[in-house]
């Protein structure tokens, strides 16, 4: 089934550009995505409908063969691979609501935010 998925803001920010509210609307309902419940407040989103982050950058940390200069390097956003490893597709999804449970959704979603956050989310935050 096709859903109708769009990017509503993303407050991310630096040093930690990939720990924002990623909010977006899914077939008319507003939902929240992220990590900081300081950012729920500010998107006045009641808390049944914030879920926990499901991205993070392609992007890394490079460094010098003796580890004396570190460097960020950035990518696009993706699925977390942490939870997308670990887990079963189905187990991935049982974190969110009955009406997004489409792995779909989750990909555009990572589709909007490679089209409407920066460019190389990456910004060495986790250094």
């Amino acid at each position: 089934m096709k859903h109708d998925v769009e990017f509503i803001s993303y407050d991310g920010e630096y040093p930690c550009l990939c720990m924002g509210t990623l909010v977006v609307k899914i077939d008319g309902q507003q939902y929240a995505f992220g990590m900081r419940d300081d950012n729920f407040t500010k998107t006045n989103i009641k808390d049944k409908y914030k879920y926990p982050i499901f991205w993070e950058s392609s992007g890394g940390i490079a460094h010098s063969e003796d580890y004396s200069d570190m460097l960020a390097i950035g990518g696009n956003w993706v699925l977390d691979t942490y939870l997308s490893s670990d887990k079963e597709e189905e187990e991935f999804l049982e974190d969110y609501p009955e009406e997004i449970r489409d792995i779909e959704i989750f990909e555009e979603m990572i589709r909007l935010m490679n089209k409407n956050i920066e460019e190389i989310p990456c910004c060495g935050g986790c250094i």
